[in-house]
Order: C-alpha cells, then sequence, then structure tokens
C-alpha cells in the first residue's frame, strides 16, 4: 500500500538543498521512473523540497527554459504586430500620474541601437515595480 504523506516539515530545507545539486538530480530523475508504492518517505520529501527549491529560487535551469518560453510564447501570441509593445509603451505613459500644475509630455528617441521614451511622471508608487517585475500582474482597475 502507498504511504500517504500529509505534512512535509520544511524545517531543515536549508540543509537539504544545499546538498550537491547533482545527487538532487538524480534523486528526482529516478523518482519520476518508480511507481508511488516503490518510493519511500524519505526519498519523497526530498523529491518535495528540491521542486519547492526550484520554484523559488529560480536556479533550476530547466525553470529558467520554462519562464522564457513562456515569456516567449505569450509576446509572440499577445500581439498581433511586432512594433505593438510601442504602442503599449505609450499607453503606459499615458496611465502614469503627473502634477495637476502641468502639460503630460512624452519624448520618443530612436536610434539605430536603442529606442528611449521619457516623461515627466511624478515616478513609480512601489506597487507600480512590484507589477513590473512580476508576471501578470497589473495595477490596473478594470
Amino acid at each position: 500500500m502507498p504511504t500517504t504523506i500529509k505534512n512535509v516539515e520544511f524545517r531543515h530545507l536549508s540543509t537539504v538543498v544545499s546538498a550537491d545539486k547533482n545527487n538532487e538530480k538524480n534523486v528526482i530523475d529516478e523518482l519520476q521512473n518508480l511507481s508511488p508504492n516503490e518510493i519511500t518517505l524519505k526519498q519523497a520529501e526530498k523529491c518535495i523540497q528540491e521542486i519547492y527549491h526550484r520554484r523559488t529560487t529560480f536556479n533550476d535551469s530547466d525553470m529558467r527554459k520554462s519562464i522564457c518560453g513562456s515569456l516567449k510564447h505569450l509576446g509572440s501570441d499577445l500581439y498581433t504586430s511586432p512594433v505593438h509593445f510601442l504602442h503599449e509603451l505609450i499607453q503606459n505613459a499615458e496611465d502614469n500620474f503627473y502634477d495637476t500644475s502641468i502639460i503630460p509630455c512624452l519624448r520618443i528617441e530612436l536610434n539605430h541601437s536603442y529606442i528611449l521614451l521619457s516623461n515627466n511622471e511624478q515616478g513609480l508608487r512601489a506597487r507600480d515595480v512590484l507589477a513590473i517585475c512580476s508576471l501578470a500582474v497589473s495595477t490596473k482597475t478594470i
């Protein structure tokens, strides 16, 4: 009969994840080919801890490849035009917060090696920075 794991404690997570990465990778590869009743409690705990570590540190090359692939797919499917990003940048400038005493202004500088957009907004709020650094997070209310 398979062992059911109800609670796995992560008190010793830091010591487990600092183990040899090649050894941890081999344990996960080994477990993928076993049926649930062939896996020991210790192996299951190590596997869960390694998956947790990979998903929270982004040091795993598979996770990086997955995220990069998702972003590439999202970017190619999201917009019908290769220059649609410019529309998005202009829209972002329009959504910014401006002092009421000034006329909002957007400057676009094109060069062979870069595109520079600048404006006279008040600046980014902490929640704006968090949204920029996250996938599928927005500060807009629809």
